[in-house]
């Protein structure tokens, strides 16, 4: 795949494009890209810092917060 000919093919198709739902969609999805990678990066950050939980940890928490015995 040739990506920097598919960004110019889909650069076009956008330009071309009268189909506001569209562009609001494009939008979304970039918006959506943006923010998965800060929240990636938040998360190896708090990793790199130590603060983490065990998978036990976590089932523990869970058991309490929600009455489970752990069966």
């Amino acid at each position: 795949m040739d990506i920097e000919r598919e960004k110019k093919d889909i650069i076009e198709r956008i330009k071309s494009t009268n189909d506001a739902h569209l562009i609001l969609e494009i939008k979304q999805v970039l918006e959506n890209d943006r923010l998965l990678k800060e929240s990636i990066e938040r998360g190896l950050q708090q990793s790199r810092e130590g603060n983490v939980f065990t998978h036990e940890e976590v089932m523990e928490e869970v058991r309490l917060r929600f009455g489970l015995n752990g069966d």
